[in-house]
């Protein structure tokens, strides 16, 4: 029974402390404009729902693998068309679309394993 007591005068302080706030919170708004703008900010922020930290990382993760996929899709587009080139120029002998194809198959490996090769250097993605 006490304990139920003790929990009525809890709340009704916690009410007269909301309602004293409330009402100091007023007289401050109808003084002043500023500070109504930055009371309105302050219960915006104030009012935000909680955000866990699970939720954003798996929010990050999921960025992280998108980026990364499409990273590797470029690259072996990179490569398939760096072989094209490399193909097309080398019965021809020309010089300039061999050394074009080659680069284009490098540079397609190096954007395909992007991920791997900043996890070598010491870069966690």
């Amino acid at each position: 029974m006490k304990v139920s007591k003790t929990r009525k005068v809890v709340k009704a302080a916690e009410k007269m402390k909301t309602k004293v706030l409330m009402k100091k919170i007023g007289q401050i708004l109808v003084n002043n404009k500023w500070s109504l703008a930055m009371s309105i900010v302050m219960f915006t922020f104030y009012m935000q729902p909680p955000v866990f930290a699970a939720e954003v990382v798996e929010k990050f993760n999921f960025i992280n693998t998108l980026i990364f996929g499409a990273l590797k899709v470029l690259g072996g587009i990179t490569a398939a068309k760096g072989v094209s080139e490399l193909g097309t120029a080398w019965p021809n002998r020309d010089n300039a679309g061999i050394g074009q194809g080659v680069g284009m198959i490098v540079g397609g490996i190096i954007i395909f394993f992007v991920k791997e090769i900043l996890n070598q250097v010491g870069i966690t993605v």
